[in-house]
């Protein structure tokens, strides 16, 4: 990169673009007889993760490996030159820059609206039955990690994924 010749850390560029040139969302909503279903959703595109946490980067010979550590133990895509901890297994470079883009189906509910008038009386309160999802589903071409989040369930706490039922009085 300098021209002096010699590889060394005098070479070192920036490489990737970590911002995402595209942050979009999206929220549906569809309502017939009663029964309604909101579906919302967040994404970014055009932009590259380095994969360099935790769960790429460990296998140092304590028998503690992720389930990517014995994929690639399995069936190497990369050499290595031991199982120990040494720091050519690891140097920051193009091998660990992957396409970041995901789109996120954060939330997913569907109810029904009892009618104020049912089996021939009139109902004193409004009743709405409901299930929700939350952190529902991710589509993206990282597998096994959160690609919003590569550290969660690793070294922070976990996105979790919830589901709730409930039913809903208006007086």
């Amino acid at each position: 990169m300098n021209g002096d010749g010699i590889v060394d850390d005098s070479d070192i560029c920036v490489i990737g673009n970590s911002t995402p040139r595209l942050i979009y969302g999206v929220n549906l909503y569809f309502n017939l007889y009663g029964v309604d279903l909101t579906v919302t959703g967040t994404g970014r595109a055009f932009y590259d993760l380095a994969l360099t946490n935790d769960w790429f980067w460990n296998g140092w010979g304590d028998g503690n490996y992720s389930v990517f550590t014995l994929r690639q133990a399995s069936d190497p895509t990369a050499p290595r030159l031991t199982w120990n901890k040494v720091s050519n297994n690891y140097k920051t470079s193009t091998y660990w820059l992957k396409d970041g883009a995901f789109f996120k189906i954060q939330t997913v509910e569907l109810g029904y609206n009892l009618p104020v008038k049912a089996w021939g009386w009139k109902l004193p309160v409004r009743w709405r039955v409901f299930a929700r999802g939350n952190n529902v589903a991710t589509l993206s071409g990282i597998k096994d990690v959160d690609p919003e989040a590569l550290s969660s369930g690793i070294t922070n706490y976990p996105l979790m994924r919830t589901w709730v039922g409930g039913l809903k009085l208006t007086f």
